[in-house]
């Protein structure tokens, strides 16, 4: 069979594909109304109007890599992400491309044909990527066909700073984690100090990854792998698993900085302190407790998300024990402003005052 035949025969497959999006949720929290007039902070999906991812390329990624030698006629048809290096480059007259892709369990076919919307002179010999394609078979050889530009993205192992060129790249970087907040949908969001170049970088850990982050407290100092990607103008690098957050030293979180309610102010958003006060309302509202913090003189809104864990039911017994015996509590929280007033996410509800 000719190459124009193979061509022929590789666009029949894709165009008889059917690709899934998995919805990944959305970042940006948003604020509803609901039937008791309390508030909660939801995550909406990013979603296209058909059901379709709109980071297709992310979720690719958080799925999952496999290797070479995973992918068999079993994966036909199907889409897999594979990461690899690539060993040669061969040009055809077509203007198709045939790359030769190599991991430590074997090599195969990844071809790019001419009329995909992929930049040929992005690739490189000996750089390595994760390749997302359909599978199909030739002359009796499996091979994954990507469609995009998304569908490849370039393993960066290092770099000294992250910029919005590294979108889609995987790399791992030494950090600090600054604050962690919890969402009802199970997603925890972080902000690390990217410890080469002190810039803040955002790291969304999202439930599909199954990634434990209960015993990393404030101020450890982590590996982060993962994909960069951008929201909303802020840098995220998104890990996949559990192995692309390395714990290098735990934090203390017992040294963050005791803030008295009276002086928390707008400047103070997307900060975390130890705050102190007495519970002087509770209401619950789908598992979330929303409450106001008093020092006596002041006071402020507080929310604790409903999460998954037996953390959240132990830090929801110490609030309502608060509340119910008037006693005061004292919280890791992060401060965030809805509404035009300030209000506190807690993280951390402490045994002793």
């Amino acid at each position: 069979m000719g190459e124009n035949s193979r061509l022929i025969v590789a666009l029949v497959l894709i165009g008889a594909v059917a690709i899934v999006g998995v919805l990944l949720s959305n970042q940006d929290m948003t604020f509803l109304d609901n039937d008791s007039e309390e508030s909660e902070q939801l995550i909406e999906a990013t979603a296209n109007d058909d059901g379709t991812s709109k980071d297709s390329n992310i979720t690719n990624y958080l799925e999952g890599v496999v290797s070479i030698n995973e992918v068999t006629e079993e994966f036909l048809d199907q889409t897999v992400s594979i990461e690899g290096t690539v060993q040669s480059i061969d040009h055809h007259e077509d203007d198709h491309i045939f790359l030769e892709v190599s991991d430590e369990t074997g090599s195969m076919s990844v071809p790019l044909f001419a009329d995909n919307d992929i930049d040929h002179s992005s690739i490189s010999e000996d750089e390595t990527y994760i390749f997302t394609g359909s599978v199909n078979e030739f002359q009796g050889e499996v091979e994954v066909v990507p469609e995009n530009q998304s569908d490849i993205n370039l393993i960066n192992s290092s770099p000294t700073t992250i910029t919005e060129d590294h979108v889609g790249e995987v790399v791992n970087i030494e950090a600090q984690l600054l604050t962690k907040h919890n969402h009802p949908d199970g997603h925890v969001f972080m902000t690390v100090l990217n410890k080469d170049t002190d810039e803040e970088i955002d790291v969304p850990v999202f439930n599909q990854s199954e990634i434990a982050t209960e015993d990393i407290p404030i101020d450890s100092t982590l590996i982060v792998n993962g994909m960069v990607n951008t929201y909303n103008d802020n840098l995220q690098v998104i890990p996949q698993n559990q192995e692309d957050l390395q714990v290098i030293e735990k934090g203390n979180d017992e040294g963050l900085e005791l803030m008295d309610i009276g002086h928390i102010s707008e400047e103070d958003r997307g900060n975390m302190f130890d705050v102190r006060g007495s519970v002087t309302s509770l209401n619950e509202h789908d598992g979330h407790l929303f409450f106001t913090l008093s020092n006596g003189e002041e006071e402020i809104d507080a929310v604790l998300f409903e999460a998954h864990g037996e953390e959240i039911e132990g830090r929801k017994v110490r609030i309502r024990d608060a509340y119910n015996n008037d006693f005061p509590i004292r919280v890791l929280a992060m401060v965030n402003i809805y509404n035009d007033e300030l209000q506190i996410i807690v993280e951390k509800v402490y045994n002793e005052y």
